[in-house]
C-alpha cells in the first residue's frame, strides 16, 4: 500500500477535493497544514513527516511505499521534502520558484476553505529565495497544465533533469482535470 503525504497549495488546506479523491481511490493519505512563512513551514513539515514515517515504520505493513504529492505551492513543498527524505514526489503545476509565483498574491488573501483572511508580505516572499535551490529532481514526476495562468514556465524551471514530465492541454491550475492521470500514475508505483 502507498502512503501519500499530500501538500496543499497556497491559501488552501488539507481538507480538499484531491485528498478526498486519493482516499476514495484506496490510498492512505495524510496532509499537513502548511504555514505561508517558509521558515515555519520547513520546520513544521519535517516534524510532521518524521512523525508519520515513525507511525508507518511501527505499523504491520512494512512494504508500504511513501510518495509526496503536492499542487502549486504544495508541489514546491512536496519536491523539497521528497529531496530531504529521499522519497519520490508527484508535482501538479508546481510553483518551483515561489519568489516569482507568490508576488501576485502579496497583500490580504483568504483561505479557500475557511474564508479566513491572511497576509502575505514582501518579506515572506523574499524568504523563499533561500529555499528555491534543489540538488536533484530524479525522484520527481510532473503533471502540468500547459496553459496554467498562475504557475508559468514549469518546464523552464524543471530544466534538463532525469525527472518525468507530463504536460496537458489545460488551463486548470488546481489540477483536478489532470488528476485522473495522477491517480493512474500512483497506482502504477
Amino acid at each position: 500500500m502507498i502512503l501519500v503525504i499530500y501538500f496543499h497549495g497556497f491559501g488552501s488546506s488539507p481538507e480538499n477535493a484531491k485528498v478526498d479523491i486519493l482516499k476514495k481511490e484506496g490510498f492512505k493519505v495524510v496532509a499537513p497544514t502548511i504555514d505561508i512563512d517558509p521558515d515555519k513551514a520547513e520546520t513544521e513539515l519535517r516534524l510532521f513527516i518524521k512523525s508519520e514515517l515513525t507511525k508507518d515504520f511501527i505499523s504491520d505493513d512494512h512494504s508500504r511505499k511513501v510518495v509526496f504529492v503536492g499542487t502549486s505551492m504544495g508541489g514546491f513543498w512536496a519536491a523539497r521534502m521528497a529531496e530531504y527524505f529521499d522519497c519520490p514526489s508527484v508535482l501538479i503545476n508546481p510553483a518551483l520558484k515561489p519568489t516569482e509565483t507568490l508576488k501576485q498574491f502579496i497583500g490580504t488573501n483568504k483561505n479557500y476553505k475557511t474564508g479566513k483572511p491572511f497576509e502575505l508580505t514582501k518579506e515572506i516572499v523574499a524568504k523563499y529565495k533561500s529555499f528555491e535551490n534543489f540538488s536533484t529532481d530524479s525522484h520527481r514526476t510532473y503533471f502540468v497544465a500547459k496553459n496554467d495562468d498562475v504557475v508559468k514556465d514549469v518546464k523552464k524551471a524543471v530544466g534538463e533533469g532525469p525527472s518525468t514530465y507530463h504536460e496537458f492541454e489545460s488551463d486548470d491550475h488546481r489540477g483536478l482535470t489532470i488528476f485522473p492521470h495522477v491517480i493512474k500514475h500512483l497506482k502504477s508505483i
